[in-house]
């Protein structure tokens, strides 16, 4: 099956990441998220890491492996509205 890339922002204890995570077509984010009970690490691509107290950017990766038990919360980029 062809899976999809998804534009995310994640929080994960003290930064926040943008990038890239790669689903199945058709599958939803939390259905993804659910299926990796046997999997300690979601991979995310093009990864930007950035301070989560002043915002100040200080890693970019073409990929990241992020332990998902440190990951407070993940939402769609698209469905982030801007203040």
């Amino acid at each position: 099956m062809e899976k999809q890339k998804h534009e995310v922002i994640i929080f994960a204890n003290t930064f926040r990441i943008e990038g890239d995570i790669h689903i199945l077509e058709g599958e939803r984010i939390t259905d993804f998220l659910c299926s990796l009970e046997r999997k300690q690490f979601i991979p995310v691509t093009n990864a930007s890491i950035f301070n989560h107290d002043d915002g100040e950017h200080f890693l970019s990766m073409q990929y990241l492996s992020l332990n998902k038990d440190e990951i407070t919360f993940l939402v769609p980029k698209k469905q982030v509205m801007k203040s």
